[in-house]
């Protein structure tokens, strides 16, 4: 599905936030958009987040679109502001003097995108996970690149100021939010809400892993790449969302595999 905001599609309320299923308790549901806004986005849900819940939701998006993404953002005009932030955190910092805000004519032209090594825990029957293991693949320029992987081959440490837990949370919010709109309130039976509002981490690496399958980029690339699969495990059907995040970068971009829930068998 294109998801840019020049192909947008508006997916009707459900009558209740899709995250909690309150009816806002006297308050009115927000508009969520499935796919960022601050990304490019076009996929919008009516009326479908209550007040409580889009504050914590707001608070991990904001530490993607203005930490991981934030140069990128800059750079790709997609930021809020139409003439851009001045300064930008430093996410790649070869000194290691700790996270700094540089100008943005400053900043290494690249992105860092957190990786995993492998499926969703649930599709492997491993339990759940606290400690989480990232690769993290860096786009740009060539040079940049390439200091990095001369600096690793030294065992230098390269510091990398990513917040990569709420990175699987933004993950989980877009694929909850696309399984819900395409497969309705009783379609199938939610697993993402806990880790999207932050009560249960573990589930992190649980229902969100690499997408191990091939996975084409067509021409010209999208902004990025959501679909949907089935994945059957010891007799459950569950709903897999598969995304694949700023896919103009590349087919090294990484894609990712979120179990947003199990189908409901109705017969």
């Amino acid at each position: 599905m294109d998801v840019t905001k020049d192909q947008s599609r508006v997916f009707p309320s459900i009558g209740c936030c899709i995250y909690c299923g309150s009816d806002g308790n006297g308050e009115p549901l927000t508009t969520e958009h499935v796919y960022p806004k601050g990304m490019g986005g076009g996929l919008v849900f009516l009326d479908a987040s209550c007040k409580a819940c889009q504050l914590v939701i707001d608070g991990v998006e904001n530490a993607c679109m203005k930490r991981t993404l934030l140069p990128y953002r800059t750079v790709s005009q997609l930021t809020k502001n139409r003439n851009g932030p001045k300064t930008v955190p430093l996410l790649l910092d070869f000194d290691l003097k700790g996270p700094t805000k540089v100008a943005v004519e400053d900043h290494p032209q690249i992105v860092i995108l957190p990786g995993l090594r492998s499926l969703p825990g649930v599709l492997e029957g491993r339990p759940r996970q606290s400690v989480l293991n990232f690769e993290y693949k860096i786009f740009g320029a060539s040079g940049i690149v390439d200091e990095t992987k001369e600096n690793l081959q030294r065992r230098k440490h390269v510091g990398v100021d990513l917040d990569g837990v709420a990175w699987l949370r933004m993950l989980a919010k877009i694929a909850h939010g696309y399984a819900v709109a395409v497969l309705g309130r009783d379609g199938f039976l939610p697993m993402l809400p806990d880790l999207i509002l932050g009560r249960d981490l573990s589930l992190c690496t649980h229902l969100v892993g690499q997408y191990s399958e091939a996975w084409p980029i067509p021409e010209p690339p999208p902004i990025a790449m959501i679909d949907m699969r089935r994945a059957e495990v010891n007799g459950l059907a569950y709903v897999a969302v598969i995304l694949r995040l700023l896919a103009e970068l590349g087919p090294e971009t990484p894609a990712y595999a979120v179990i947003a829930g199990t189908f409901i068998d109705k017969h």
